[in-house]
């Protein structure tokens, strides 16, 4: 099957520790389980999720010429996402050391080592009928989306923390090319100055979809807008959740469902994913299909 989804961004590796609770200062906390490693970061999460729920991806991205790249490699080759063109630059890749306590809420501390640098695109990297972007150096997304809309792939962009802070000044030519722009309240907040995706919407033509945890997804075009109740589930561990989110969204609109259909299919991923330890960690496709089922879909 030829690929379907290219994915642009970080990929780290993640130290995950679960704390009894997030520390203070001057305070200890301890780990309550063995320590564990997995690979993370956002477009590498997005890739791997995606391919599990049964989309081809490709992952492209900078790595060291480490062990903690070597691991990053081998992780996204497990979960069958073409890691091809992935770069491999002298230096230490990016790590995270993640803290999760007892509710699976989450702090991050984060060296992105050799997964922001800046590395050349040339037309035959970005392939397939959608481009997903994340956060990380903003001349290889204006280059990732200039081939995409060359090519007339559907772009998504996930700005996260890392870049949403910036404003929307500094990558207005990315949200003009994006069709969907997939974040959280904060972030939007931070992009866009205030809280007025409508506003935003008519201003770059796109589509917002509003990630919210627990809470409702919001839906946002230039005319419309509605809301997507989220699954009630025990969460133990939501480091990823977000990613496993557009992972399921993109998958969903890569096989033609209309849009509350696929926000729903998202809002199940995201659901699985918090309820298992590790950001990448969802069931099978037959397993969501199941839990959509007993949900009544």
């Amino acid at each position: 099957m030829a690929i379907q989804l290219t994915t642009v961004g970080h990929a780290i590796f993640d130290i995950r520790c679960y704390v009894e609770a997030l520390p203070i200062p001057d305070k200890t906390v301890f780990i309550t389980a063995p320590i564990r490693s997995s690979c993370g970061g956002s477009a590498a999460n997005v890739a791997a999720v995606a391919s599990k729920l049964g989309v081809k991806c490709r992952y492209i991205g900078t790595v060291g010429d480490d062990e903690h790249g070597r691991f990053i490699l081998n992780s996204l080759r497990k979960s069958r996402v073409d890691a091809s063109k992935i770069r491999k630059h002298r230096g230490e890749s990016g790590t995270s050391i993640i803290l999760i306590d007892n509710s699976g809420q989450v702090e991050v501390i984060e060296w992105l080592g050799m997964s922001n640098d800046y590395f050349h695109l040339g037309e035959s990297d970005i392939i397939g009928t959608h481009l997903h972007m994340t956060g990380t150096d903003l001349n290889v997304l204006k280059r990732a989306s200039a081939i995409a809309k060359k090519k007339k792939m559907i772009i998504s962009f996930d700005p996260g923390r890392s870049i949403s802070r910036l404003g929307f000044e500094k990558m207005k030519i990315l949200l003009i090319r994006a069709k969907y722009l997939i974040l959280n309240r904060k972030e939007f907040r931070q992009l866009a100055n205030e809280y007025n995706p409508r506003a935003f919407c008519r201003k770059f033509n796109l589509i917002i979809i509003i990630k919210a945890g627990s809470r409702p997804v919001q839906y946002w075009d230039t005319k419309k807008s509605h809301a997507v109740k989220a699954f009630k589930v025990k969460a133990v561990d939501t480091i990823g959740a977000g990613d496993c989110f557009a992972a399921g969204f993109l998958t969903a609109n890569i096989e033609g469902k209309e849009v509350k259909e696929s926000l729903r299919f998202a809002c199940a991923v995201s659901a699985q994913k918090v309820m298992r330890r590790g950001a990448q960690n969802i069931p099978e496709r037959e397993g969501i299909e199941r839990f959509l089922k007993k949900e009544g879909k």
